[in-house]
């Protein structure tokens, strides 16, 4: 800014010293192509650095890019002299500050994109997407008799005999004997249309929206809410609307504009919700405080949540109950799951031990521990636990259930 004032103070002085401001502004327009050559780089760098942690290199060099600009431009605005050199100059430098300022953006737009780019960041505007669920890693058909999210598969795919007057033969679906107002969530980022006819009933398509994924149709829905939805967010509810023999969810996936016989992970998805609303309905239908089941399952994971860990003894054990080898290799739950795809195993496992809706949280980890939703609650494992002295951490007061309660959001 000096030589700015010295330059609007006087029209008569002597000219400044041309080779020293020359030099001057040519060492600072240096500096700033040093500046813009760092952020280009950054694009490189990117690939190899988490984005919170570029981002904050980023700014700390946009910081020194801006501050040799400044400087840039305080070497443009020199005294006025006679003849043409400044305004020459000037306009050498306003296109060369064009040129870096064109660099600066590029650089920058590339970085964004790069950054972008990164497993796990997101740096784009796009609806609420907290709640997203895990991506399912495998594709299991569904089949007849399948238990998904604790509602039963009443009827496959393909060929069948006709349950009902009009019904068809060939079902591209799969029946899901859900009572009227079960909740269906959006499977991933999605828009939603809704639709009706009189054998379908209610109807809801699915499309995702910048994610791959198969598109779902809906049959004889109560309600449907179109429009742009989050993962996770609410998109539809069953009902027994349409041509059917009662209450229940018709699900089809359609792959390349044909339908294909269901995948069980993408439905345990939308039927389960977020995390917390699957740990919701999988307790209400065992009739149990989700506080308290949240606890259980904090207390078998080590406080975690998390479905792949490893365990017990040998570390072979694994899961949101440590699911021993044998029965990862029954209940399916040895390969890479989320919570939402794990807890209906959850659920299998305790009624297959004898766990009924109504019984205690007692009668839940007794299953957990010895077996038997009856079995003994004095009995120890290998740790030293036995069932009474667990139940403490499921009751106020405890951390696996105070680690519950703000799995739940419950504060």
């Amino acid at each position: 800014m000096a030589a700015a004032d010295t330059g609007t103070s006087s029209t008569t002085g002597s000219a400044p010293d041309t080779p020293k401001q020359t030099s001057k502004l040519s060492a600072v327009a240096q500096s700033v192509r040093a500046g813009v050559e760092k952020v280009n780089a950054g694009k490189l760098a990117a690939k190899e650095r988490t984005g919170i942690a570029k981002a904050e290199q980023l700014s700390a060099e946009l910081k020194e890019v801006r501050a040799a600009l400044v400087e840039l431009q305080g070497a443009v605005a020199a005294p006025k002299g006679n003849g043409i050199f400044w305004p020459a100059l000037g306009l050498s430098a306003a296109c060369l500050t064009a040129v870096l300022l064109t660099d600066i953006y590029v650089g920058m737009r590339s970085v964004i994109r790069a950054i972008d780019r990164l497993p796990g960041v997101d740096i784009t505007e796009r609806p609420d997407e907290r709640f997203a669920p895990v991506r399912p890693t495998t594709s299991t058909p569904v089949k007849e008799g399948d238990l998904i999210a604790g509602y039963e598969v009443t009827s496959g795919f393909g060929s069948r005999v006709p349950p009902c007057p009009g019904c068809s033969e060939y079902h591209p679906a799969v029946d899901l004997a859900t009572p009227i107002g079960t909740q269906v969530y959006a499977p991933y980022a999605a828009t939603v249309e809704c639709r009706a006819n009189a054998a379908s009933g209610n109807m809801a398509h699915i499309k995702p929206k910048g994610v791959e994924a198969p598109e779902f149709l809906l049959l004889h829905l109560s309600e449907c809410k179109p429009g742009q939805k989050a993962a996770g967010e609410l998109v539809a509810e069953t009902g027994d609307t349409g041509k059917g023999t009662g209450p229940h969810l018709d699900w089809r996936q359609l792959e390349k504009g044909e339908y294909v016989r269901p995948a069980r992970e993408w439905l345990e998805i939308a039927l389960g919700g977020t995390d917390a609303q699957a740990l919701r309905a999988t307790a209400a239908r065992l009739g149990l405080d989700p506080v308290e089941l949240g606890a259980l399952i904090s207390f078998e994971s080590a406080g975690t949540f998390d479905p792949n860990q490893m365990g017990g003894d040998g570390g072979l054990y694994k899961g949101l109950i440590q699911f021993s080898p044998e029965n990862q290799e029954h209940y399916d739950t040895g390969g890479y799951q989320s919570f939402v795809e794990q807890l209906p195993a959850v659920e299998r496992y305790l009624l297959d031990r004898g766990f009924r809706p109504g019984d205690d949280i007692g009668a839940a980890y007794a299953a957990v521990l010895t077996g038997r939703a009856d079995g003994s609650r004095s009995s120890q494992d290998s740790n030293g636990t036995s069932v009474s002295s667990a139940i403490k951490e499921f009751k106020p007061g405890g951390a696996h259930h105070r680690n519950a309660q703000q799995f739940l959001g419950i504060y």
